[in-house]
């Protein structure tokens, strides 16, 4: 939808003005077709008509920021009814993936930022969510790791765990 609204903004909303305005152009140049230029005024205020509410039925919404697509997901009812264990791991994710990508209008991310969380991640403790490193950022994490020599960093199924997570996120909004 966001494409489609995209490209007939980009391409159709611009021909039509150009239209109305080669229109406007050819009236000024041929006096005396008063009939001929009525007709063309009547037809290119149809046009205008036809076509505005379809404008306006694509025009795209803002993006809400990662936070308050966050909020109003974890609000959902549907969300409400997972145990608490879920909706912590679900919080962290979330958590983690404005450290990692910031806190951007949902629709501005992409699969780098995708690829950016996997690498991050990658460098973490597999402990990472137990005591002291708790409430330890990423970044704090990944030095962490490297000064104690850890070698047992977040495997791939628990970075695919996050993005399951990630996941029903995207599919909500």
């Amino acid at each position: 939808m966001t494409a489609l609204t995209g490209y007939l903004k980009d391409t159709a909303e611009p021909a039509m003005e150009k239209l109305i305005r080669s229109g406007e152009i050819l009236a000024s140049r041929i006096q005396g077709h008063q009939e001929t230029i009525k007709v063309f005024e009547n037809q290119s205020a149809l046009l205008r008509e036809t076509l505005s509410p379809v404008f306006q039925q694509l025009e795209v919404k803002p993006s809400p920021l990662f936070s308050e697509a966050v909020s109003t997901f974890m609000a959902s009812k549907d969300i409400k009814t997972k145990p608490n264990s879920e909706l912590a791991m679900m919080t962290n994710v979330y958590r983690r993936w404005i450290e990692i990508n910031g806190n951007e209008p949902i629709r501005t991310y992409s699969s780098r930022h995708a690829d950016k969380y996997i690498e991050m991640m990658s460098k973490v403790p597999g402990n990472y969510g137990k005591g002291k490193t708790k409430e330890l950022t990423v970044d704090e994490l990944i030095k962490y790791a490297k000064r104690n020599r850890i070698k047992a960093l977040l495997t791939t199924k628990t970075i695919k765990n996050h993005f399951s997570k990630l996941s029903i996120l995207w599919t909500f909004l």
